[in-house]
């Protein structure tokens, strides 16, 4: 006995047909939304059909415009069917059977197995169907990504976890979940344990890190490069997550402030033997007050842009016994000769040095007596050249 009988009052003056093929080769892939619009497309074909333009296909599968775009893009690259124009609206409807064909014989190893993989996507989706771009996307996590089906649901999850922790909209998510899998592939995190062991020490230390990116001005979720760096400053280094605070005041200087930029600054701080919040202070104020004062030297040189040189310069006289009124003494001196330079600058110090000359008060009085016009011995030439007139008076030439 069949299962499926028409009744009685069934005129069958109003049928359209749908290939046996479609429901064997890709119903149960096809969004169901996506069908409804598939459907409509193929009762659009008779003639009594009010169909003139996508308007009238939203309206009559219950859909915005922009959802039968969707869908008629999904069923083109299915080649289902061709939009050969918009305005006027012209589809030409393709064979089920021909496209099931070409499907076949393009479909990678394992496809039968995506059935399963886009179910629990769009699970975590909340139940929404994927486009066929995100579709492709998803795709690639496997195909070229070489990310475990599992892996790839996992990470598309903690990417949705955290978009919300953002406040973001998860409506188009998956451009963000390519670059994690791009990332997570890089990162050999290609195994549930691997993904597991990361996602573990994410949740563990991303309030951490969340904290550094927001004192850098970056307002996103950290990648997995950042969560390394920070692990290293942590963990090989034993900087606290406070000194590492304290250093990203240090990245004002730059008009992009990154976690590589801060890099350097925190290696510095390590080779410094700096750990603890109170040393990074201690490190960073000393380094501040010595640009401070190596800027002031400068200002009096007349010179710009402070050198390592010039801060190694200033430490070291001032622990020779220098005081900051000296030093900028011997920089207004410098100034006032002809060639005016860091190394003239140096040299001057050096020589105030060899005097054991340290303060302001014995500086001046050294630089006032080095001023004097030394009083040079007489020749003999000189005597002859003041010899009075009258010492030739009575000399005669006889012409």
């Amino acid at each position: 006995m069949p299962v499926f009988v028409c009744s009685p009052e069934n005129p069958f003056g109003d049928i359209f047909a749908v290939e046996g093929e479609f429901v064997r080769s890709f119903l149960a892939e096809t969004p169901s939304d996506y069908v409804k619009v598939y459907i409509y497309c193929l009762y659009s074909l008779s003639p009594s059909s009010p169909c003139a333009n996508l308007k009238d296909i939203a309206k009559g599968t219950g859909q915005t415009v922009e959802q039968v775009k969707s869908a008629l893009e999904y069923f083109a690259n299915e080649m289902l069917l061709r939009v050969v124009s918009e305005r006027p609206l012209s589809i030409e409807i393709r064979s089920v059977r021909e496209a099931a064909r070409l499907k076949a014989a393009s479909a990678p190893a394992g496809m039968m197995d995506y059935a399963d993989y886009f179910a629990s996507l769009r699970a975590i989706l909340g139940g929404r169907e994927l486009k066929p771009a995100e579709m492709e996307k998803a795709r690639d996590w496997i195909e070229v990504y070489c990310l475990p089906q599992d892996v790839a649901v996992l990470m598309a999850s903690h990417c949705l976890n955290n978009l919300q922790k953002e406040g973001k909209s998860a409506r188009s998510p998956f451009n963000y979940m390519d670059k994690v899998a791009h990332s997570w592939a890089e990162n050999h995190i290609t195994t549930m344990e691997a993904a597991e062991r990361y996602l573990t020490i994410y949740e563990l230390e991303h309030h951490d890190v969340n904290q550094v990116m927001l004192h850098l001005g970056i307002k996103r979720m950290p990648s997995i490069e950042e969560l390394k760096l920070y692990q290293k400053w942590t963990g090989e280094w034993g900087l606290s997550k406070e000194a590492i605070l304290q250093a990203c005041s240090q990245t004002v200087k730059t008009a992009t402030p990154s976690f590589g930029y801060l890099d350097k600054i925190v290696e510095k701080l390590y080779n410094k033997g700096n750990s603890s919040e109170e040393e990074v202070k201690e490190t960073l104020s000393e380094e501040a007050q010595q640009r401070a004062e190596a800027s002031a030297v400068l200002k009096e040189l007349g010179l710009k842009g402070i050198t390592p040189e010039l801060l190694e310069a200033v430490s070291a006289f001032k622990a020779m016994g220098f005081d900051m009124d000296a030093l900028l003494l011997a920089a207004r001196e410098t100034a006032r000769k002809p060639v005016r330079s860091l190394e003239k600058y140096i040299q001057l110090l050096d020589e105030l040095a060899s005097q054991k000359l340290f303060d302001t008060e014995s500086i001046k009085k050294y630089l006032k007596q080095s001023k004097k016009p030394s009083v040079q011995k007489k020749t003999s030439a000189h005597q002859f050249d003041e010899r009075t007139k009258s010492d030739y008076d009575d000399v005669i030439i006889d012409l």
